[in-house]
């Protein structure tokens, strides 16, 4: 029994020695591995320290305050700017539109000439001191061609819409086929060349 006891201690001493070893051993890996895995990772942390250099510097709070003034301050002038030439430009068209009125009330105003009495025999044919050329549409507006004279070239040629005046004639309205011009108080109504049945 003493040599089962003397075998069984020197196995156990054996198995002890190996587990001893076997201890040391995965030790040594599992070092081994954790060091290649911080080495791996002071690399990643380099490249990043790397890549951080390259960027440019990070603007200070102050510096962007500043940057934001100065764009707000350049969109107010543009702002100010656009509206300003806005304003200009509507206080001359309505200048312009004001001044074609005040000319309208003006010829509306004036006293028609006293009229003689007549005789009924035979009406008198009124016709403009101009030619009626056509009608044309612009923009889904009317417009009546007029000219000096039937021959006159087409450079010589205006365009008037309802409201307008040439002289003393008041073009009061146009229809399609025909347009009525008021004068001295006095509705005319004349047919427009080409655009009659």
């Amino acid at each position: 029994m003493a040599s089962w006891l003397i075998l069984i201690s020197i196995a156990s001493v054996v198995d002890h020695v190996a587990l001893s070893r076997l201890t040391q051993r995965t030790q040594q890996s599992v070092q081994v591995a954790d060091m290649a895995a911080l080495q791996r990772r002071q690399s990643a942390l380099e490249q990043q320290l790397a890549l951080l250099k390259q960027r440019p510097p990070a603007v200070s709070p102050v510096e962007l305050a500043s940057a934001r003034q100065a764009t707000d301050d350049r969109m107010a002038r543009v702002e100010h700017a656009l509206d300003t030439r806005a304003s200009a430009d509507a206080f001359t068209q309505l200048e312009a539109r004001t001044s074609q009125i005040e000319t309208q009330l003006a010829a509306l105003h004036q006293k028609p000439e006293p009229v003689a009495p007549r005789r009924r025999a035979s009406p008198r044919i009124v016709t403009p001191p101009f030619a009626l050329r056509g009608i044309e549409l612009r923009g889904g507006e009317p417009f009546l061609s007029i000219a000096p004279s039937a021959a006159s070239p087409l450079s010589e040629e205006r365009l008037l819409r309802a409201g307008d005046s040439d002289g003393n004639w008041l073009l009061e309205s146009i229809d399609g086929k025909a347009v009525t011009f008021r004068m001295n108080g006095r509705a005319y109504p004349f047919p427009v060349p080409g655009n009659t049945p």
